[in-house]
């Protein structure tokens, strides 16, 4: 059993080394990084058209439920005379 456990102990691959945090910082410190310098991609939807877009889908619900009403009424009315 000893002679497993020393084997194994020898394979175990070594930590890598560590950089100190002065070489961490001294790194960060010459990297000068502002989010608003960072070049964005443009919006895929202007607010115009998002405010197009949810319009329609405002008219298109109303329209559904307006025809779901209907179609109830419809049903009630026919249903009532039975």
């Amino acid at each position: 059993m000893r002679l497993i456990r020393q084997s194994l102990s020898t394979e175990r691959p070594q930590a890598a080394p560590v950089q100190e945090q002065s070489q961490v910082a001294e790194l960060a410190a010459g990297l000068d990084l502002n989010m608003q310098d960072i070049p964005r991609a443009a919006p895929r939807y202007t607010p115009e058209d998002l405010e197009d877009i949810r319009g329609s889908l405002l008219s298109g619900i109303k329209q559904r439920n307006k025809e779901k009403s209907n179609a109830y009424s419809e049903f009630e009315k026919l249903h009532r005379g039975r």
